[in-house]
């Protein structure tokens, strides 16, 4: 047995020695004991001398054993947040990043909520299906057409839509891109993607959380630079839309700039950057060439 504050202060130590920064392991703190607590940060500082069993200083145990190695907290406790939402998630899906925030609320600013009354989105690369869960939350009357190459991706994107209440407007297709968007494009309003963007140079400079635990394929682009897909995606080989529609690229940092570029040579239009929290141009919209 022990208290909240006996909890506590093992899970400082041991955050502590792992060597990440103080801001992240005070978040993390926070986000084990709400996790193995089932309670809020109010509540456990109007009593942090509430006894917990034992089970929970074990399992407190187990997660920082996992978490010593670089094992990612959002894999070890099996879910994240995003948008203010809960979400699941498992190893081998990319974990969300609070940057993409910016990609669902370029979204949502270009098309409204209520107003519209359909809408059939199309992302490429669900991952754990955030964008498209958010994004179909916040607009009723709006479906996804989704891919992902991940059968893991696939499956936990699902859970996430039913978590949400939000499956039976999503449909998922185990594929590349390159072969299911010729196939759905001419259904689709608009398209949304998180692609793969990191160049491979910069592998050796990555978090070991990051390095050893996520998915190669949902992090690095193809190309010296990692602009690759922006490249292929550009070119539209073999798709048609039925009409003209805007599409919202989430890009790397210094990135926007030669995304542009790109888009602008295959002929696409209306090209605009959104800024991040931070200030970083961190996603790229434009309409489809004629």
């Amino acid at each position: 047995m022990g208290t909240i504050a006996d909890l506590t202060k093992i899970l400082d130590d041991q955050l502590k020695a792992i060597g990440i920064e103080e801001s992240e392991w005070r978040a993390e703190r926070e986000r084990i004991l709400d996790h193995l607590t089932e309670t809020r940060l109010a509540q456990r500082m109007a009593d942090p001398q509430k006894e917990l069993p034992i089970e929970i200083f074990e399992r407190a145990e187990g997660v920082l054993k996992q978490r010593q190695g670089r094992v990612p907290l959002q894999y070890i406790l099996g879910e994240t947040y995003f948008y203010g939402m809960k979400f699941l998630l498992r190893s081998g899906v990319l974990i969300p990043r609070a940057d993409t925030e910016t990609l669902v609320e370029a979204f949502i600013e270009y098309f409204g909520t209520e107003r519209v009354r359909s809408l059939t989105l199309g992302e490429i690369g669900i991952g754990s299906g955030i964008i498209s869960v958010c994004i179909l939350k916040q607009i009723p009357s709006a479906r996804s057409l989704a891919c992902d190459i991940s059968q893991e991706a696939i499956d936990v994107s699902q859970q996430n839509a039913d978590l949400h209440a939000v499956g039976g407007r999503l449909s998922l297709s185990r594929m590349d891109w390159r072969e299911w968007l010729p196939g759905v494009s001419e259904r689709l309003d608009a398209i949304v993607s998180n692609p793969p963007y990191i160049p491979q140079s910069l592998l050796p400079s990555l978090a070991p959380e990051v390095r050893e635990h996520e998915p190669a394929s949902a992090l690095f682009g193809a190309g010296d630079d990692g602009l690759d897909f922006y490249r292929e995606f550009a070119a539209l080989e073999g798709t048609k839309f039925r009409r003209q529609i805007p599409v919202f690229l989430e890009v790397g940092d210094r990135q926007a700039e030669a995304v542009s570029a790109i888009l602008a040579d295959k002929k696409w239009v209306g090209i605009q950057c959104h800024k991040d929290m931070n200030g970083v141009d961190r996603v790229v919209s434009a309409i489809s060439p004629q």
